[in-house]
């Protein structure tokens, strides 16, 4: 769970709670990072704790600033963590 400053359930929040009856859907849930060192940091500590990498970390065409990391929990939860240089996009389609 990560969690705002302040006491539950008056600060904003988000949880995946584990259930043995959960099977998990297609949503994704998706992580923004500072830059493209923090995607490949993160990709190697979900590797360590047991998460499955399913594709990256790489540069995707989704845009040529866009840069990620996919992957599943242990339970088969989907989640992405991304580095996308707003400045360079910007510049690109302008």
């Amino acid at each position: 769970m990560f969690a705002a400053n302040g006491n539950l359930p008056s600060v904003a929040y988000f949880a995946i709670p584990e259930d043995p009856l959960h099977k998990p859907n297609g949503n994704l849930v998706g992580f923004w990072v500072e830059n493209r060192d923090e995607v490949d940091r993160l990709a190697t500590l979900i590797k360590e704790i047991g998460g499955k990498i399913t594709s990256g970390p790489q540069q995707f065409p989704i845009s040529p600033t866009y840069y990620a990391v996919y992957f599943e929990d242990p339970c088969g939860n989907q989640y992405e963590i991304r580095h996308m240089d707003q400045d360079r996009q910007m510049r690109l389609v302008s």
